[in-house]
């Protein structure tokens, strides 16, 4: 009978650790040419983590946290069980929470423009790699190991 050989996926750690039997082959030497190149595209996903986490960092230090100004709060009415509640009274409390809401998001809209411009330079830099890198960023293979090894048989 022919030996077959198990291509074993493999990552996490202690409560998130996983396995998973990627391929079956009977030619040790492609299964282990396999291994080998997903070993190194592994090894090369976990360098631009590294780099990608350098790049945002120094993104940050040249573009500091703005100064927001702090919202207005117009303090909402709130009504005892003993006052009978309008739709009226119910309706200036909704335009409150509204006055209140749009305020506080205008105050913050410095600080969101800043996140959204961190994400949009994350997401350029990503692209400067070639698609396989990007895949593999995108599956979370930096944290993925291989091996390969025989495949016992029931008899």
């Amino acid at each position: 009978m022919t030996q077959l050989y198990a291509i074993r996926a493999y990552g996490g750690e202690w409560d998130d650790s996983w396995e998973q039997v990627r391929f079956i082959t009977d030619d040790e030497a492609k299964g282990q040419a396999y291994v080998d190149k997903m070993t190194a595209l592994s090894e090369r996903l976990r360098e631009v983590q590294k780099e990608l986490g350098t790049f945002h960092t120094e993104w940050q230090l040249a573009n500091p946290a703005p100064k927001c100004r702090d919202a207005k709060h117009i303090t909402v009415p709130k009504w005892d069980s003993k006052v009978t509640v309008t739709i009226e009274m119910r309706a200036e409390r909704t335009r409150i929470e509204e006055l209140n809401r749009a305020d506080y998001q205008d105050a913050m809209k410095p600080y969101y423009d800043r996140c959204t411009a961190s994400r949009l330079a994350d997401e350029a830099k990503k692209a400067t790699y070639s698609e396989e890198i990007q895949r593999g960023l995108a599956n979370r293979d930096d944290d993925t190991f291989w091996d390969i090894g025989p495949v016992e048989w029931l008899e």
